[in-house]
Formats: C-alpha cells, structure tokens, sequence
C-alpha cells in the first residue's frame, strides 16, 4: 500500500472545497474543464481527510469565497474558474486557481498549514538561473552534484542502511546537506551577479504572475499579494545560514527567501532524493 502524502492530500482537499463552494454560492461561476477535471480528480482527496479537518476546510473555504466576492469579483457578473495544471507549475506559474472577469484574471495560490514559495530540486539549480538542461553550465554542475552524493552513498553502504534517520542530523549535515549548500551556493555566488539569471531565478521561486497566497493556519487564515514583477530585479546574493542545511537569498528589489534542504523520502535510493523548503524571510 502506497504511503498517503498528507501535505499533498491536504492542499488538493482545500483546493478542492474551495472550488465547489465558488461554484454553490455563485450562479454566475462557470467552471472551464480543467477546474471540472480537478474537482473529479480531488473530491477523493477531501473526502479521504479526517471529518474534524473536512470541517476545517470548509469553513476555511467560505471564508476565502466571501473575501473573494468582497475584494476580487463581482458576483452578479458571469467568471470564469479554471485550475492550471502541474505542468504550469513547473514553468513557474504558481495559481491553483484561476478566476478571470471581464477580462481580468485574479490568480490564487492555495496552501493548507504551510508557507513554502517552491519546494524545488538541487538537480535543477543551473535551470532556475536559466541553463537548459544539457549545457556546459548544467553538466558541470550536475556532475558536482552526482560526486557528493556518490561519496554519501559510499558511506551508506559501508554502514549496510537504507533510511535517512539512521543517520544522525550531525551526519547528514557534514556528508550530504552541508556539501550540497556549498555548491550551490557557490553557483548563486558566481551568477547573482548577471541580470538574467537573478530574473530567470525570481521567476521560477516566486512565479510569472501576480497572485494572492492564501494560507489556511490551524486557527486562521492569511492572505498576503505577491507581485512577481521582475523588472526591478537586477542581482541577487547569496548567504550561507547558520544551520548547514539553510541557504539565504536577496534579491535586489528586496524579497528575501531562506531555503532549507532536507531529504523528499525517508528510504536512500541511488539517487539520494532531496529538495528544498523555499519560504520568504528576512535576513538576519
């Protein structure tokens, strides 16, 4: 039996109860087929959640609905719903859903207990700047890559282990996430300087779009506008953190992120599966 993804289950639910209540309390709401083709593809999700969290995204959901009919839209005009797909996303557009009215598209990100801006892969690094996979910039780095986690693999199997927490935090840090972060923080280093790499990497952190973040906490709900404009950015610097799996971000038009690097399954496989934790800080 495959192992239930919560974070995943919980921001398609969301997603999910967010959209059919749109579409129950506005006639006016038209809903194009990918939003039908997500509402198919997630109602399972939300009726897998526990009743107590059902009843949480639903009141959550009528209260993003009603600021969306305060602030957003008119309700008494026809709109359209549309959902992108996970190939969107990866092009760096951050809406899960879409409402467009006379002409105006109103983007929506939506998250459920969590902040993250991108939950991106080490193996990309040379991509977000701009590389296409396969240059000289992305082979070189990729290779850099592979010889950490080789001489991390070596020291898995000397031990005979197969999962991550049998190693020590201190372990991992000095033979995998501590090597990883100096890498790439040595490329940030080396291309935060040149104009389009650090828009291509605001790009791909924040989005190609204007969007609301709508974020569901545990005792509330926080809706925050993100312009992704990335014409005032001009470079970008990178700090290493005082945790060896952090790496810290600035941007020149004033965003700063923090990236924590952490392990995407609890088993080692070859590929030594990682990815980061991308939220929005200020530097200390």
């Amino acid at each position: 039996m495959n192992k239930i993804n919560i974070s995943d289950r919980n921001g398609r639910a969301f997603e999910y109860i967010i959209v059919k209540i749109i579409s129950k309390k506005n006639n006016s709401a038209i809903l194009n087929e990918s939003a039908k083709n997500h509402q198919n593809r997630d109602r399972e999700k939300f009726n897998s959640c526990p009743s107590e969290l059902q009843n949480d995204f639903n009141s959550a959901s009528h209260k993003v609905v009603k600021w969306i009919g305060e602030e957003l839209i008119n309700p008494n005009k026809i709109f359209m719903v549309e959902c992108p797909s996970d190939n969107d996303a990866k092009k760096g557009d951050v809406t899960d859903i879409r409402l467009i009215q006379d002409k105006q598209y109103f983007n929506l990100s939506i998250k459920s207990n969590h902040e993250a801006y991108k939950h991106q892969r080490p193996e990309t690094v040379m991509n977000q700047l701009g590389y296409k996979k396969e240059t000289s910039q992305d082979k070189t780095y990729r290779s850099a890559l592979k010889t950490i986690k080789l001489d991390f693999l070596k020291e898995v199997v000397s031990r005979r282990i197969s999962l991550f927490n049998q190693f020590s935090l201190e372990e991992k840090n000095k033979l995998l996430y501590a090597p990883v972060i100096r890498l790439i923080h040595s490329r940030y280093i080396e291309f935060g300087e040149k104009e389009l790499a650090a828009k291509n990497l605001f790009r791909f952190l924040v989005g190609n779009n204007d969007f609301h973040k709508i974020i569901r906490k545990e005792k509330s709900i926080s809706i925050t506008h993100i312009s992704a404009d990335a014409r005032e950015v001009k470079f970008f610097s990178s700090e290493l953190d005082e945790k060896p799996n952090y790496l810290n971000l600035r941007f020149s038009n004033g965003l700063s992120l923090r990236l924590r690097l952490h392990t995407a399954s609890s088993r080692i496989t070859k590929s030594v599966s990682l990815k980061f934790d991308t939220q929005k800080t200020k530097l200390r």
